[in-house]
């Protein structure tokens, strides 16, 4: 594969923690997983290519989880730092769709890094705003997102 050549997207749900229990695998939209069984299942998520807008209900609406290639991560205990919010997704996803993106920045960084940040919604459209994800493996992830719905 090419330096400049994207992976497939793919995601596997688990249905418990630490990649335990049912598990279902992705590799394209799903705007309802009653229809798998799997709605308000999850508990952890390892994604094996592209970045992944977790939705919090059917048809991509309700609170949003943003996961990369590369991730292995549970789904619950997510605290946010002073002045920010961030959503428990235990047993609370049911809609996931990958995310057709731009670029992605990939930039190393030990320790803590806050950065502040102002995004303009409208309708579920982000319009040239910087979406930032932390990951446990120390990286920060920034995609830039040019009209394009989550």
């Amino acid at each position: 594969m090419g330096v400049d050549e994207k992976k497939k997207p793919k995601i596997t749900l688990y249905e418990h923690v630490n990649f335990k229990g049912r598990s279902k695998t992705f590799t394209e939209a799903n705007d309802n997983l009653i229809d798998e069984g799997f709605n308000d299942y999850s508990s952890s998520v390892i994604v094996e290519g592209g970045v992944w807008v977790l939705y919090q209900h059917c048809n991509y609406t309700g609170n949003v989880c943003v996961v990369i290639e590369g991730d292995r991560t549970n789904l619950l205990n997510c605290r946010g730092d002073k002045g920010t919010k961030i959503h428990d997704f235990n047993d609370v996803v049911s809609s996931l769709k990958p995310l057709d993106y731009d670029n992605v920045d990939i930039i190393p960084y030990k320790g803590k890094m806050d950065i502040p940040f102002t995004a303009h919604f409208h309708k579920g459209e982000k319009d040239g705003q910087r979406l930032a994800h932390t990951s446990e493996h120390n990286t920060l992830v920034l995609l830039q997102i040019s009209n394009r719905k989550l």
